[in-house]
């Protein structure tokens, strides 16, 4: 396994290292790079995907992956991302949409609202309806990329914006798209769905309202699944709430045949519904991946390797119990799962040197340097 990791860090390193650097053998790259506008204050990658240029859309959803996939290899070889090598490539990529109050070359933030809580996707901002953001998990998956690479490069600054961009948006995600509270029956102060609203989330949030839809399709699984990709750990708040995940899993199986993700129809995000059930039911997620085996297709971000991994951890762990509050823990790499009356705590210990994580419960894990602490 571990050579099979390396070879994965490897093709990563060399992936990336053809998007940050702009010459190949002396000549400019035609493809795959980064150009800077100073007009427009703006860092385009080559070629535009999804207005990025023309809109100035989505920069923190496109660069947020760069900055994901760059932490990896950061979290195992720290040189690579030195401030000789790659590091200043991958800052330069956070500050276009994480900038800061001084920032001479981007605008504060870009594309995040503090007054809101969440990111707008658009640049121009030009709809009748005003702005809108669809996907709240993409954005999350961009903030969280800036904690694992501040933690792995020891950067402080880098990893407190990103908690605090990570956390303001998955707590506008459960006000503003799901309407926890009001799901709660808080009472008539708490509700953000307006009257008349049937359904228990959306999908677009607007400037002046929101729609049960996505940009590319109508279908439930796509309108419901496009908050839950890419499905890694720093999407794990998706599933905080046990009863509502099982709630928003029956409405994202709408239109199966067989009220299960094995039902959905060809590129209908099959893997990645079952990572969603699996936060509240591994076990029938599971028997439903094991009936259908592995002749499927994965969706385009997803590998069949990770969807087995993922099923098998959380049947494993249980649900995940840190991110509402009720348990909290002081480092940003500890979380806990409860499975039954067994809680399972997790630590990852980005430095070389042991540390003691303390939870709110009074539990204490003292983590080894370089990787994984499990306790129960």
């Amino acid at each position: 396994m571990d050579a099979a990791a390396g070879e994965l860090i490897d093709w990563l390193k060399v992936e990336l290292a053809d998007w940050f650097t702009a010459e190949t053998d002396g000549e400019l790259d035609i493809n795959k790079y980064f150009a800077y506008d100073e007009e427009w204050d703006a860092l385009f990658g080559i070629e535009e995907a999804y207005g990025s240029h023309q809109r100035m859309a989505d920069h923190h959803f496109h660069y947020g992956y760069f900055v994901r996939a760059a932490a990896e290899i950061c979290r195992v070889d720290v040189a690579w991302c030195g401030d000789d090598q790659y590091g200043p490539m991958i800052e330069l990529l956070i500050r276009d949409y994480a900038g800061d109050d001084s920032e001479e070359m981007f605008p504060k933030l870009r594309n995040f609202d503090p007054a809101n809580g969440f990111s707008w996707a658009d640049g121009k901002g030009d709809a009748v309806q005003g702005n809108n953001n669809e996907s709240t998990s993409e954005a999350a998956n961009a903030y969280g990329a800036m904690v694992l690479y501040g933690l792995a490069v020891g950067k402080d600054d880098i990893v407190e914006k990103g908690m605090y961009m990570h956390a303001s948006t998955t707590a506008a995600f459960w006000q503003y798209w799901n309407n926890i509270d009001g799901y709660n029956n808080l009472g008539a102060d708490y509700n953000n769905f307006p009257a008349g609203y049937t359904k228990i989330t959306t999908s677009i949030v607007w400037g002046s309202g929101a729609d049960f839809s996505t940009w590319f399709s109508p279908a439930y699984a796509h309108i419901l699944g496009i908050q839950g990709l890419p499905s890694n750990p720093l999407i794990l708040y998706v599933g905080q709430y046990a009863d509502y995940m099982q709630d928003y899993f029956q409405l994202g199986m709408t239109e199966s045949t067989n009220g299960k993700p094995s039902g959905l129809k060809a590129n209908e995000w099959t893997d990645l519904w079952w990572n969603l059930w699996a936060m509240t039911d591994a076990d029938a997620a599971l028997a439903d991946y094991n009936a259908t085996g592995t002749n499927y297709g994965a969706e385009a971000g997803e590998s069949k390797a990770h969807t087995y991994h993922w099923l098998h951890t959380f049947k494993a762990l249980g649900h995940f119990k840190t991110g509402t509050g009720e348990l909290t823990a002081n480092d940003p790499g500890a979380v806990a799962f409860d499975k039954g009356a067994v809680r399972t705590y997790v630590v990852y210990n980005f430095t070389g040197q042991t540390k003691t994580v303390t939870y709110s419960d009074g539990k204490t894990v003292n983590a080894s340097a370089y990787g994984f602490t499990i306790e129960q």
